[in-house]
């Protein structure tokens, strides 16, 4: 409340003693300038409690909005036009909601893509559980020839590389989220890229008879980390088996 306020007390207590003692004094001179003293140092205490009551509402206002502010709510809208010293700091948290909104939008995009990219990752681990199960059922063929069986082995290892790599990524995706992710820049050939990023589909494409050959410069390539830029040529290359 205000009348609780020292701050409004102390004033409005020393505003009312030099009036009356104003009032006093003049009324020594002359009763009715006494009471003209009397009756302007009301209408000055008077003003005073409007015009300081309205700048307690008016702080209680930007008190009430930066409560809103913390819990979330950006959509404040307090930006002012007049001259004053609660003017500037309602333009000044004016400004702050401003930044608050737009790292609030950047933090959502974040977190939408983090999510996205663990929900991508959760459905690629599917692929390689997939593909060694299928490896698993065909290595229990006791007529499989020797060179087929070393073949699907070298595969379930490539599977099992992948799982690892995959796995690793979500808990990478973790310090991505958490700000402590660092990613390689490491020079690589674009056959090498290739070869890496086709690894754990060869035995899709042999069983659904599809042919798969690079061409181009052998030393031609990049600088990237190459297992996040191999996991993205991954899923177009297993789009391409799929469909």
């Amino acid at each position: 409340s205000l009348f609780r306020n020292k701050e409004f007390l102390l004033p409005l207590g020393a505003s009312i003693l030099i009036t009356l003692l104003g009032a006093y004094l003049a009324g020594r001179l002359h009763p009715t300038a006494g009471w003209i003293t009397l009756a302007m140092g009301i209408l000055l205490i008077a003003g005073f409690l409007v015009f300081t009551s309205w700048r307690y509402q008016r702080l209680q206002e930007l008190s009430n909005m930066l409560k809103r502010i913390a819990e979330g709510d950006y959509s404040q809208n307090i930006q002012e036009v007049s001259e004053g010293d609660l003017s500037i700091l309602s333009s000044e948290i004016y400004k702050l909601t401003i930044t608050l909104r737009e790292q609030a939008s950047l933090l959502r995009a974040e977190k939408d893509f983090l999510s996205a990219s663990i929900a991508d990752i959760s459905h690629q681990l599917r692929t390689p559980i997939t593909s060694m199960g299928v490896m698993a059922d065909l290595l229990r063929d006791p007529g499989l020839p020797d060179d087929k069986r070393q073949e699907f082995n070298r595969s379930l290892q490539t599977q099992l590389d992948r799982l690892n790599w995959l796995i690793t990524s979500l808990l990478k995706l973790a310090q991505l989220d958490s700000g402590t992710l660092e990613l390689k820049r490491v020079r690589i050939t674009f056959p090498d890229l290739v070869a890496r990023a086709s690894a754990h589909l060869q035995v899709p494409m042999e069983l659904k008879e599809i042919s798969f050959r690079t061409t181009g410069a052998s030393d031609a390539g990049l600088t990237c980390d190459p297992n996040w830029t191999a996991e993205a040529l991954t899923n177009v290359l297993k789009n391409c088996v799929e469909h």
